[in-house]
């Protein structure tokens, strides 16, 4: 665990750099990660507090990835690059561009550790099908909070 000057986890650790004991892999996928964290900590699988921290989870390691300041345009094209489309000139035509993509956000969180490329699905209905097969659900309250997410949410139910 990295230890920032303050005494507590480093920002740098993100979400997994919280417990102590723990040993994160860097280089193995944020599912894979988090399952063997809840069985570490003694979460049930199908306890509410396993499914906060699950999304708890994803929304800090997607700001450790792609930052929280939403009024920077170089965060917008970051965004943009990553999900495999052109990066716009203005914050506007980042999210209107971003609005018509169809990826999983646990995945684009996802794809840096595995090295894996972000699917881009032919439509967002099949990214519904995906994403509720797979269980690969962001919190639509924490997504909606944040603005490079609600960019990317889809009706889910």
């Amino acid at each position: 665990m990295s230890i920032s000057s303050s005494g507590g986890p480093s920002p740098e650790a993100g979400y997994f750099g919280r417990f102590g004991g723990f040993e994160h892999d860097e280089s193995a996928s944020l599912i894979e990660e988090f399952d063997r964290l809840a069985l570490h900590q003694g979460w049930s699988s199908k306890s509410k507090r396993c499914r906060q921290e699950k999304q708890k989870c994803f929304a800090e390691e997607f700001h450790r990835h792609f930052g929280k300041d939403t009024n920077k345009l170089s965060n917008w094209q970051h965004l943009c690059r990553e999900v495999g489309i052109e990066p716009q000139k203005s914050i506007t035509q980042c999210k209107r561009m971003l609005s018509k993509v169809a990826v999983n956000i646990v995945d684009l969180v996802d794809h840096r550790p595995t090295g894996s490329a972000v699917q881009q699905f032919a439509s967002k209905a099949r990214l519904r099908r995906y994403s509720i097969t797979t269980g690969k659900i962001f919190s639509k309250k924490n997504a909606k909070e944040d603005g490079y997410l609600s960019a990317l949410l889809i009706q889910m139910f």
